[in-house]
């Protein structure tokens, strides 16, 4: 079961093939999620022997083009900048100032980081855990 989330670091042409195969090998029990997860990220087999667009689109959900450029597998660092963000403007629904005043402070971190990075300072570097799971 715990193979399907590896679908998303499988060729996009093949997650179809290799959803068939795993579920193969599957217990009968599990029947009620590999349907689940097919009809929603796979596709159901259509009369035609093709697959039927799925909830969620593979091209949506599959990493596997990511990886090896060194992309970001997740949106971590997205939801990290507006956790932030939030603790910069101190509210959920800032007032127009508050707002425009975060953003000017964020542009300041942000010229900052850029000023010590041409200067020769290294980037913050990720946890070890982290760096381990990436590599």
């Amino acid at each position: 079961m715990r193979m399907l989330p590896a679908l998303a670091f499988v060729p996009p042409e093949f997650v179809g093939w290799s959803f068939d195969h795993l579920v193969t090998i599957f217990p009968e029990n599990a029947y009620p999620l590999c349907k689940y997860f097919e009809e929603t990220y796979i596709g159901l087999m259509n009369l035609n022997g093709g697959r039927n667009p799925p909830l969620f689109p593979v091209d949506l959900w599959n990493i596997f083009h990511l990886v090896p450029q060194g992309l970001p597998r997740t949106t971590n660092l997205v939801e990290a900048w507006h956790r932030g963000y939030l603790t910069t403007c101190g509210c959920h629904h800032p007032t127009i100032w508050k707002f425009i005043k975060a953003l000017k402070t964020e542009q300041a971190n942000v010229e900052l980081k850029h000023v010590r990075y041409i200067c020769g300072e290294d980037p913050k570097m990720q946890k070890n855990p982290f760096r381990t799971k990436n590599r």
